[in-house]
């Protein structure tokens, strides 16, 4: 996004809770997820029903 701040974010997935460290890329408010890139250009799409945290 704008600003390029690196977050973390803690979120359930298949019963357990994950954290995923990168940067928001595109939030899709249609279907309610984030999309995140970390630094190793791994992507992430994340619900956003099911992030529990977002720290930074």
């Amino acid at each position: 996004m704008e600003e390029n701040i690196t977050l973390q974010f803690t979120y359930y997935q298949k019963g357990e809770i994950k954290k995923f460290l990168g940067n928001i890329h595109y939030i899709d408010g249609l279907k309610g997820e984030l999309r995140i890139i970390s630094h190793a250009s791994e992507k992430c799409i994340l619900k956003v029903v099911n992030i529990i945290e977002i720290e930074y």
